[in-house]
């Protein structure tokens, strides 16, 4: 598939003269279940980077990129009722299911089926985040490029972000309990929601470099928690993953102009995603939070793709002023709070000496929870100071 993109930004007046083809050839691996989503965003991304680097008029190109678009718009849409609430996001995921399994002691044919159903709503969910972010990517990744598209996500721009931002916040509510206790739980599972809030060996990885090694979660005791450990693992490894592609898919639509001034509320619904339940969300979460939508915000308002910043300065800081003024401060009060109280706590408790903290990787380091921690601890700091240097000198 990147070799695929690479032919399309390359010659694609040529294949241009069999986009037909090539777009019902798309279509139908899109389709095919046995594709993964990868490939399937990479097919997108292939037809979008094609139809953007044609030599067609700004309308024509439009008018090819719609059909391509308009299914992750659909289906993004088609999940609405289930990111309304935290309660409506949970049954989405499977999880009341997962509670009766337990409660039962074994997996009935009913139960059977609504984990099939959950696991497609899950893949669905997965897929056309993952589809969205690299269409992003390539078609509004560099304002001078010239598979530039902005234009066309413009048009949608008001059907993305909304069901972004309540998918955000959904997940963030995840980490407090309070949306989910008052629930009819029957097993005593249920009250640490099954452990899919725990760090998974992926993410675990990622903070402390190295090979991850075999996740043995599982390994608990008894056959029903064997049995429903994929489930349970499952759902774990989605949250991981949505939440980051939610992550980045918002902060390069803070690429598209009118995304500051044709989506309803977007300050006060970006506000809420940050701190609705900022208290109780996990602390890895807010190093990307910070990275990957906070600083693109930032970057990209008032600069946008066709527009000079130093000629419509006026714009820019009236489009800055209206949409940071109800988060920005709020985020410099916690995050100061947050940081302060998390060191003052490690510098009590003794921190990981140096050498082992800059190679926590290393075979001769025995890495242990605390360490971890201290390490999420340094990546928010890091993300953050970075945070206040890009504001400081815009």
């Amino acid at each position: 598939t990147a070799a695929l993109v690479r032919l399309a930004i390359a010659i694609p007046d040529s294949l241009m003269m069999i986009y037909a083809d090539l777009s019902q050839l798309v279509q139908s691996h899109i389709a095919d279940p046995d594709v993964t989503r990868t490939v399937k965003g990479h097919l997108s991304e292939f037809q979008l980077a094609l139809i953007a680097g044609a030599s067609r008029t700004l309308a024509e190109r439009k008018q090819l990129a719609q059909p391509v678009v308009q299914p992750i718009i659909d289906a993004l849409h088609e999940l609405m009722p289930a990111l309304q609430s935290p309660t409506e996001f949970i049954t989405l995921l499977g999880l009341p299911a997962l509670d009766q399994a337990y409660a039962q002691g074994s997996i009935s044919p009913d139960i059977r089926a609504v984990f099939e159903a959950a696991r497609s709503n899950r893949a669905q969910l997965g897929q056309v985040l993952t589809t969205l972010y690299v269409c992003l990517n390539r078609t509004i990744g560099d304002r001078n490029s010239t598979l530039n598209l902005v234009s066309l996500w413009n048009d949608c721009i008001g059907d993305l972000v909304p069901p972004i931002l309540l998918l955000i916040r959904c997940l963030h509510a995840m980490w407090n309990p309070a949306h989910y206790q008052h629930l009819s739980w029957q097993s005593q599972q249920a009250h640490g929601l099954f452990g899919v809030l725990d760090m998974t060996e992926g993410e675990r990885q990622s903070i402390i470099g190295g090979e991850a090694e075999a996740d043995h979660t599982s390994s608990t005791t008894g056959s029903q928690q064997q049995q429903l450990a994929p489930e349970t693992h499952a759902i774990q490894h989605t949250l991981g993953s949505l939440l980051s592609s939610a992550y980045k898919c918002l902060g390069r639509l803070s690429c598209v102009p009118d995304m500051f001034t044709k989506v309803p509320d977007l300050a006060d619904n970006f506000a809420a995603c940050l701190f609705a339940d900022a208290e109780v969300m996990a602390a890895r979460h807010w190093r990307h939070l910070l990275s990957d939508v906070a600083m693109p915000m930032l970057q990209n308002v008032g600069n946008w793709p066709g527009m000079d910043a130093s000629t419509h300065l006026d714009q820019s800081r009236d489009t800055i002023g209206r949409f940071a003024a109800s988060w920005l401060s709020p985020l410099f009060a916690f995050c100061t709070n947050k940081l302060d109280a998390e060191w003052h706590t490690l510098v009590t408790r003794g921190m990981t000496p140096s050498n082992q903290a800059s190679g926590l990787q290393s075979a001769e380091v025995s890495v242990t929870d605390e360490m971890v921690h201290e390490q999420i601890v340094r990546d928010w700091t890091r993300a953050w100071s970075q945070l206040v240097v890009e504001l400081l000198v815009s």
